[in-house]
């Protein structure tokens, strides 16, 4: 009846308003820089400049990731994300080197005719984002229980999962 909600993560009272205030002002950060470079590659999408939209896109992507990697103060944990961000971030490099080579996208719009290796690259980028989401989750909720508010991002992730695979 008086039990509180992040009791269940772990946290006192005080760390979890720290934290919410942390994630509000963090999504507040990438909303205010992030809206403006949608639109820009938006409109470059939309004036048939492809690439310049996926590399902004891809830039504002390596600026988020880079900027959780800098706020986290654990070196053991620091070292492990660095590692995950970089299998993430070299197979979006690979993937998109393979689709100018065969001609295929790193994403799927609704706007195109999507072929089957569009589908199956995108799979394989959430698919490994997703994996490695759900490792750090396993691997860190003993000893950060508020970890577990990954698994929102983590279960949006698999339902996008499983529409692009009735897609494939």
């Amino acid at each position: 009846m008086g039990y509180k909600w992040y009791i269940l993560l772990g946290q006192t009272g005080d760390e979890m308003k720290f934290a919410i205030r942390q994630l509000i002002k963090k999504f507040i950060k990438y909303g205010i820089i992030g809206t403006p470079l949608y639109v820009i590659a938006a409109v470059a999408d939309i004036s048939g400049m492809h690439y310049i939209s996926e590399i902004i896109i891809y830039l504002y992507l390596f600026y988020v990731l880079f900027d959780i990697g800098w706020s986290i103060t654990s070196t053991s944990a620091r070292k492990k994300y660095i590692i995950y961000m970089s299998i993430i971030i070299m197979q979006i490099v690979v993937l998109s080197t393979l689709g100018e080579v065969f001609g295929f996208k790193t994403y799927i719009s609704s706007e195109t005719e999507n072929s089957l290796l569009d589908a199956i690259s995108v799979f394989i980028i959430f698919g490994t984002i997703t994996g490695i989401l759900i490792k750090i989750v396993h691997d860190c909720k003993k000893e950060y229980p508020a970890v577990r508010l990954l698994y929102f991002p983590i279960s949006i992730m698999v339902l996008g999962l499983i529409s692009i695979w009735f897609r494939i």
